[in-house]
């Protein structure tokens, strides 16, 4: 629903929100993450995930550098925007209809534009993702993360994978939301990174177990990894 003309490069983004939140550690999430990974994406946000404890100062560290707080909705634009274009009126009326497929994500973050820019930037709650980057501590964990820049953590595929199964099944009824989720677990993570059948054989949640089996067609031999010509996406 954004207008993408004119915003950051997520490279770009990426660097200034490291820069802002330093010396916190984050986990890179949603789109930024698969594209990290190597799936094409077009990716107009950045979704950020600090540990619990760091939750408030991460979105205080952001106000402090420049970063906006944006109340509205992660799937809209600036309202005041929204007033200034051609039939205002059908685009607020629009965009709050789509707001409200994507409220459980509002509900669970805190959200930002960038200092000089549109481009949007959510601070997810570790508790709804069911992630959070490692711990400042010696021996430090890192098996599940793909890599690290700077203070930021990329998870791998698998983790990402459980992690977004993990967040669709907390919308009990269909929204827009929901089905982004699916299709980025499905279409763009499974289909693009090859993840294997059994790969979430050992999560501790048999609902991602079984929401991820029927999903790829397990019984059936898995995906058809046929690219679609239109999006590129597996089937």
């Amino acid at each position: 629903m954004a207008d993408t003309s004119d915003i950051l490069s997520v490279k770009a983004a990426t660097e200034l929100a490291s820069k802002a939140l330093e010396p916190l550690n984050c986990v890179v999430w949603g789109e930024a993450a698969m594209g990290r990974l190597g799936v094409p994406t077009v990716c107009n946000g950045l979704m950020l995930v600090p540990a619990k404890d760091d939750f408030d100062l991460a979105v205080q560290k952001l106000e402090n550098a420049g970063f906006r707080p944006a109340p509205w909705s992660y799937a809209s634009i600036n309202p005041e925007i929204l007033k200034k274009k051609e039939n205002a009126e059908h685009l607020q009326a629009m965009h709050a209809s789509v707001a409200e497929q994507y409220r459980t994500l509002d509900a669970h973050s805190k959200r930002f534009v960038f200092p000089q820019d549109e481009f949007k930037l959510a601070v997810l709650y570790p508790s709804y993702v069911e992630i959070a980057p490692p711990a400042v501590q010696r021996n430090v964990d890192t098996s599940k993360f793909f890599c690290k820049e700077r203070n930021f953590y990329y998870p791998d595929k698998v983790v990402l994978l459980e992690s977004m199964i993990r967040t669709l099944l907390k919308d009990e009824e269909p929204t827009m939301w929901k089905s982004l989720l699916t299709a980025w677990a499905v279409s763009y993570i499974c289909g693009y990174l090859d993840v294997s059948l059994d790969a979430l054989d050992e999560c501790d949640d048999e609902n991602v177990k079984t929401w991820y089996n029927k999903e790829i067609r397990r019984d059936l031999g898995g995906l058809d990894k046929t690219r679609n010509k239109r999006t590129g996406r597996a089937y």
